[in-house]
């Protein structure tokens, strides 16, 4: 995916000129992402760029869907996205 978004001739990845927003969320203590859990992977592009919340998730796997959705910061967004009330 990362080679389909890249600048012809440039060795970076651009931000998806087609996305208008893209939020990540993570916890540090995420077991798989927690090495490198920010989306620095992509160059800004038109003044957007990754936006990176941290959101800490509980118990022993913290890399769970379920923990994600729970939290607060997320859901918060989701509904700013999706233009409801939160």
């Amino acid at each position: 995916v990362q080679e389909l978004l890249r600048a012809e001739g440039l060795q970076n990845v651009d931000f998806p000129p087609a996305l208008g927003r893209w939020i990540n969320v993570y916890d540090p203590l995420d077991p798989i992402c927690g090495a490198a859990p920010k989306m620095d992977d992509y160059r800004p592009t038109e003044g957007r760029k990754v936006e990176d919340v941290r959101e800490s998730n509980w118990g022993s796997w913290r890399h769970t869907v379920t923990h994600y959705f729970a939290g607060r910061q997320f859901r918060t967004l989701l509904a700013q996205a999706l233009g409801m009330p939160h």
